[in-house]
């Protein structure tokens, strides 16, 4: 590549031919390399403000799975409440079946006193009855 421009101004101004021409090559080199600095640049910024964006996303994405192992956490710990509420209840629950089958053992006691009361009635009315007959 040659800067056709810069070597024709240093012809003008009276410099050897080899040496102008090996000025504008250099010149053209120069400026070639800072045509692809600008887009190395250019590139850096965009990949900078990608990766930005990417750790944006990424704290946003920690942000939301701190605040799911939170959510997790406090379920578990509904759970173990309501796993100790549960065991609670079933001990209540077998202490009033344990009353339950006492009251119904004394329901059944109480009963067969009444059948008792009811024999001891049945023979008190014949014996009633035999007085009452030989009257």
């Amino acid at each position: 590549m040659l800067n056709e421009d810069l070597y024709e101004c240093l012809i003008e101004l009276g410099i050897n031919e080899s040496k102008a021409r090996a000025a504008a090559q250099e010149n053209a080199k120069q400026t070639e390399m800072s045509e692809d600095i600008v887009t190395i640049r250019q590139t850096v910024f965009e990949l900078t403000r990608q990766s930005s964006g990417m750790n944006d996303r990424l704290i946003n994405v920690e942000e939301l799975m701190k605040a799911l192992f939170q959510r997790i956490s406090s379920m578990e710990q509904w759970q173990n409440q309501t796993d100790e509420h549960m065991t609670d209840l079933d001990g209540r629950l077998t202490g009033v079946e344990g009353k339950l089958t006492n009251v119904a053992g004394k329901l059944t006691g109480v009963e067969d006193h009444l059948t008792r009361v009811e024999d001891e009635l049945a023979v008190i009315k014949g014996l009633l009855k035999v007085l009452v007959d030989r009257q």
